[in-house]
């Protein structure tokens, strides 16, 4: 079974902080310079994932499945490569992030439409690692020349211990 990550908490830095041995949870910060260089180690496996568009009204959790979601069939779709993700740098919150290029599908006939919810994140094997609901959603994919753009921000902040 796989789970997901939601877009959300990829950057979680917040949670209830407690110290150690009282059965709370403390955060463990990792040095600004470091956190480049970890982002940097996960760099070759995000690049390995694939970018889906999804068409059901569903809210991400983290018990999802792939199959939870129902992939976009509008006219011009595709899934896409998430190879584009670039170098890891320290942003000004004091995060390591990379950013993949736009990702961008245009719609060049009027048949079939759907509506864009989100987009789901899948590894080689099909299992989904993360997903995102649009909150601007959904997004109406219904005419020629309709577009739909997507950049992907991921950030690297913070380890907690359990």
């Amino acid at each position: 079974m796989s789970q997901i990550l939601p877009a959300s908490n990829i950057c979680d830095k917040g949670g209830s902080a407690g110290q150690l041995g009282t059965g709370g949870m403390t955060m463990i910060e990792i040095v600004n310079a470091a956190k480049p260089v970890l982002l940097t180690r996960k760099l070759p496996y995000l690049r390995s994932l694939t970018l889906r568009l999804y068409m059901n009204d569903w809210t991400p959790s983290g018990i999802d499945e792939a199959d939870d979601y129902e992939e976009c069939t509008f006219a011009g779709y595709s899934s896409q490569s998430l190879s584009d993700f670039g170098p890891a740098y320290l942003n000004a919150f004091g995060q390591g992030q990379s950013d993949t290029y736009n990702h961008q599908w245009i719609m060049p006939s009027l048949t079939p439409t759907n509506s864009i919810y989100g987009y789901f994140v899948t590894d080689s094997n099909g299992y989904l690692i993360f997903a995102d609901r649009r909150e601007e959603g959904p997004f109406e994919m219904d005419g020629i020349g309709a577009t739909f753009d997507l950049v992907i921000n991921f950030l690297e902040d913070t380890l907690r211990p359990t």
